[in-house]
């Protein structure tokens, strides 16, 4: 169960460099077009549902960005229990300096995992591959809601 005190409140950092980043990955987020939160929640548990590897292994959490809350971010995944994890993709120096600053904004080690595929959703939006790309079981969702993907 997860606590209930989710307030958002951006933390300030003490470094200038620290705020700037957090910053732009604001900007990032509100430039994306996002799917509903929602639709996203509603396919990734059929995702899990589907896949008999997932169950009891991934847990769907709503809450604002973590990095707005992170005493919230602590109580629910506790440093003694759960690390944080990326897949590297050296590809970007967005994700490089990602791993750089979530280790001082999260004051927790950062891993990273060379996955045998990777895609960013951005890429999956701008080929609109989403046949090919997606879970078989997110894209049946979309489809029979007929939720748009673009």
């Amino acid at each position: 169960m997860l606590p209930n005190n989710n307030i958002c409140n951006p933390i300030v950092y003490p470094d200038k460099d620290t705020n700037d980043f957090l910053s732009m990955c604001n900007d990032s987020i509100q430039k994306k077009k996002l799917l509903p939160i929602v639709d996203r929640v509603n396919a990734l548990s059929l995702v899990i549902k589907n896949n008999p590897k997932l169950i009891g292994k991934v847990h769907i959490a709503v809450f604002c960005r973590p990095d707005a809350n992170i005493s919230f971010f602590d109580a629910c995944y506790p440093k003694e229990n759960f690390d944080i994890v990326f897949p590297l993709d050296n590809s970007t120096k967005w994700d490089s300096l990602k791993y750089k600053k979530f280790k001082n904004v999260f004051l927790r080690e950062i891993y990273t995992v060379k996955p045998d595929f990777f895609t960013h959703n951005s890429d999956i939006i701008k080929t609109g591959r989403f046949k090919e790309l997606l879970d078989p079981s997110a894209y049946e969702y979309y489809v029979k809601h007929k939720i748009a993907l673009k």
